[in-house]
C-alpha cells in the first residue's frame, strides 16, 4: 500500500506540467505558458556554476531573461523581461521590458523601459523606470539619478525617496522621506512608530494624505500645492491592532505546534523516507532549487487550465491538495536539515548515544519558524525552504522514470539479439 501512495502522489507531480497540453482551447495561454516556463527548464538543466550568473557588458539578449542562483548581475542588454531570484541582483544595463526579481539585495543601475516589481531585504534604483514601480522591502533607497515615469507603491520598513515621480506615492512604511517632485497625490499609511519627512526639494502637485502618530516633518523649502490630511489613529483602532497582534501570536504558536506534531507523525510513520528525501536535499541543491521554482509557479497555472476543462475539476483538485500538502510539510524537512547541522556530530565517538530525529526534528522546525518570521525578510527563507523541497521531490520522480526507459529499450535491445 505504500508504494502505491508514493507511486500515485509522483504521478500526480509529473502531470502537472503534461496535462496543460490538453486543454486545446486555451492554445494562447498554454503558448505562454510554455514560453514562460522554459528558460526555467534550461537553467535546470544545465551543468554550469549555478552560484554565480553574469551577462556580460556588449551581451544583448534578444528574449526574456529568465533566471535562479545565488548571484545575478546583468551588465548587458536585455530586450525582454528580466525575471530573477537570488540572493544577490544587480542590473547594470538596459532592459526594455519589466524588471521582476525576488532576493536579499537589489541593486538596479540601468534604465528600465517597463515596470520594476521587486521584493527584497534592500533595494536601491539609480536610473529611468519608465512605468510603475511596486516595492516590498525592508530597506529602500531611490536616488536622485532615478526617474520613475507613472507611480510609485511600496511595503517598506524605511525608504528614501530622492527622485522626481511622475505621478502619485502610494505606499505603507516606518519612516518615509520623500526629497523631489510628486506628480500628484501623495497617500501614505505609517505603522506605529513611523514619521514622514518632506526634504526641501520636495514638491507634491496635489494633496498629501497620511495616517500616523506622529506629525509630519515639512522641512522649509517643501511644498505641497493641495491639501494636507493628517489622519490620526483611533483608539479603537489601536486597540483592534493590539487584538489583532494578539491573536496572530497565538495562531502562530498553535500553527508551531501542529507542525511538530505534523512532523513527530510523519518520522514515525515514514522514517526511511523522510531521511531520504532529507539526505537528497543536501546533494547539489541548487538544480532542485531551480526545479522548485518551476513547480512553484506552474502548479496553479496548470490547475487553472485543467479546471477549464469539462471533466478537470476532480483532478484540479487533488493537484492543489497535494499541492498544498507539500507546501506545508516543506517546512518540516527544511527544520530537518537545520536540525541536522547542529546536533548531528561527526561520528567520532562510537559510543556517542544518537539522537532522536524527532528532536532533530523539533529544533531544526523551532529555529526555521523564527526565521520566516523575521519581518519584511522571513518570507524569503520560507520561500527558498518550499522550492527546494518541491525541487527534491521532482528530482527524486525523474531517474525512476528513467531507469524505467532504460530497462525497457534494454529489454528491446535484448529480444532483437535473440
Amino acid at each position: 500500500m505504500k508504494k502505491i501512495s508514493n507511486t500515485t502522489l509522483f504521478f500526480l507531480l509529473l502531470t502537472l506540467l503534461l496535462l496543460p497540453s490538453l486543454a486545446v482551447a486555451q492554445s494562447e495561454t498554454e503558448e505562454y505558458y510554455q514560453r514562460f516556463i522554459q528558460p526555467f527548464t534550461e537553467s535546470a538543466k544545465q551543468n554550469s556554476d549555478y552560484s554565480i550568473i553574469t551577462v556580460k557588458e556588449g551581451t544583448v539578449i534578444e528574449d526574456n531573461f529568465v533566471r535562479f542562483a545565488n548571484e545575478i548581475t546583468i551588465d548587458g542588454d536585455v530586450h525582454g523581461d528580466v525575471i530573477v531570484g537570488a540572493n544577490t541582483v544587480t542590473v547594470n544595463g538596459e532592459v526594455n521590458g519589466d524588471v521582476i526579481a525576488l532576493a536579499n539585495i537589489i541593486e538596479i543601475n540601468g534604465p528600465v523601459a517597463g515596470n520594476v516589481r521587486v521584493a527584497a531585504g534592500q533595494v536601491t534604483l539609480n536610473n529611468t523606470v519608465g512605468k510603475n514601480v511596486n516595492i516590498f522591502a525592508g530597506q529602500v533607497t531611490i536616488s536622485e539619478k532615478a526617474l520613475i515615469s507613472w507611480s510609485l507603491s511600496f511595503f517598506a520598513g524605511d525608504i528614501d525617496i530622492n527622485s522626481p515621480i511622475g505621478g502619485n506615492i502610494y505606499g505603507f512604511g516606518g519612516n518615509v522621506t520623500v526629497n523631489n517632485t510628486v506628480g500628484t497625490n501623495v497617500t501614505l499609511i505609517l505603522d506605529e512608530t513611523g514619521q514622514v519627512t518632506l526634504k526641501p526639494k520636495a514638491v507634491i502637485g496635489k494633496d498629501f494624505t497620511y495616517r500616523g502618530e506622529k506629525n509630519a516633518v515639512i522641512e522649509s523649502g517643501a511644498l505641497i500645492k493641495g491639501d494636507t490630511i493628517h489622519k490620526l489613529v483611533s483608539a479603537n483602532v489601536l486597540k483592534a491592532r493590539k487584538l489583532l497582534s494578539q491573536a496572530w501570536i497565538y495562531s502562530k504558536i498553535i500553527g508551531l505546534f501542529a507542525l511538530l506534531l505534523v512532523g513527530t507523525i510523519l518520522i514515525s510513520l515514514f522514517k526511511k523516507k523522510t531521511q531520504e528525501i532529507t539526505q537528497k536535499m543536501w546533494d547539489d541543491p541548487v538544480p532542485k532549487i531551480l526545479w522548485g521554482v518551476l513547480l512553484l509557479i506552474a502548479t496553479p497555472i496548470a490547475a487553472f487550465l485543467i479546471a477549464l476543462t469539462i471533466i478537470g475539476w476532480p483532478l484540479t483538485l487533488m493537484l492543489m491538495a497535494i499541492y498544498i500538502f507539500l507546501l506545508y510539510i516543506s517546512k518540516i524537512f527544511i527544520g530537518l536539515l537545520i536540525g541536522q547541522k547542529i546536533l548531528v556530530a561527526k561520528k567520532d565517538n562510537k559510543n556517542k548515544k544518537e539522537i532522536s530525529l524527532i528532536w532533530i526534528m523539533m529544533l531544526g522546525v523551532f529555529i526555521f519558524f523564527v526565521l520566516t518570521n523575521i519581518p519584511y525578510i522571513g518570507w524569503l527563507f520560507s520561500l527558498i525552504g518550499i522550492i527546494w523541497f518541491l525541487g527534491t521531490v521532482w528530482q527524486m520522480i525523474l531517474p525512476k522514470k528513467s531507469d524505467k526507459i532504460t530497462d525497457k529499450q534494454y529489454a528491446k535491445n535484448q529480444s532483437k539479439n535473440i
